[in-house]
């Protein structure tokens, strides 16, 4: 059976220690303000284990889940499948994001474009980077300063948010709803198009079709 030692926050693992739980801590740290803290007891045969990582500090703030493992292969095989399952649920539901302002470059620039003197004389136009990735926004939205540091830093936690979770982010799903109801109603449209296309080459035909019937129709020519 594996064991572990805890220091300033740190887990130390040793080669016996089950795989999926490796596993796990390996996917969390991937976060570099996460750091994993790893609590367990042993029952007999089988270990169970509570993590919990959580910095109130860093960008990222998780949860805690508890799982348990014992040491036949393919029972580890399915505990990790669930480990992984809960894992990635976790990360989705329970991710939020908290900027620091020591994390946080502002620069307060002129603004630019339409909108007379106040916006080209005065420096309400923020310029907002985020030091550990790099990340940054610009915003004028306003002519208030203050308000387009909010915007923003709003702006910014969203860039930041689909940065870290791709297609699990706000973002994403928003844009991806977004698509749908476009492809729906591009979709609805074209359907509409056909339907009415049809219903007029119909008519057409049931006219053409009532003008042969007609008797007046029907003449002999002159001689």
């Amino acid at each position: 059976m594996g064991t572990s030692l805890m220091f300033s926050g740190r887990v130390m693992l040793n080669t016996l220690f089950p795989r999926c739980f490796f596993s796990l801590s390996r996917q969390i740290c991937i976060h570099q303000h996460c750091r994993p803290h790893l609590v367990f007891q042993s029952f007999g045969c089988c270990k169970n284990m509570l993590l919990f990582c959580k910095k109130p500090s860093s960008l990222f703030s998780q949860g805690a889940t508890l799982c348990s493992t014992s040491d036949n292969s393919s029972e580890n095989q399915s505990q990790e499948s669930v480990l992984k399952q809960q894992m990635n649920k976790l990360q989705v539901e329970h991710m939020s994001i908290e900027l620091r302002e020591q994390d946080l470059d502002e620069k307060f620039i002129r603004g630019g474009g339409p909108g007379g003197q106040s916006i080209n004389k005065t420096e309400s136009c923020v310029v907002l980077v985020h030091k550990p990735t790099g990340i940054w926004v610009k915003c004028q939205e306003s002519r208030s300063q203050f308000r387009n540091r909010q915007i923003a830093r709003q702006r910014l936690k969203e860039k930041i948010d689909l940065y870290y979770r791709g297609e699990e982010s706000k973002v994403a799903q928003k844009i991806a709803k977004i698509r749908a109801r476009k492809a729906n109603r591009r979709k609805k449209a074209i359907k509409k198009h056909y339907k009415s296309k049809k219903e007029r080459e119909q008519s057409d035909e049931e006219s053409v079709k009532d003008l042969f019937e007609q008797d007046d129709v029907w003449f002999s020519p002159k001689d």
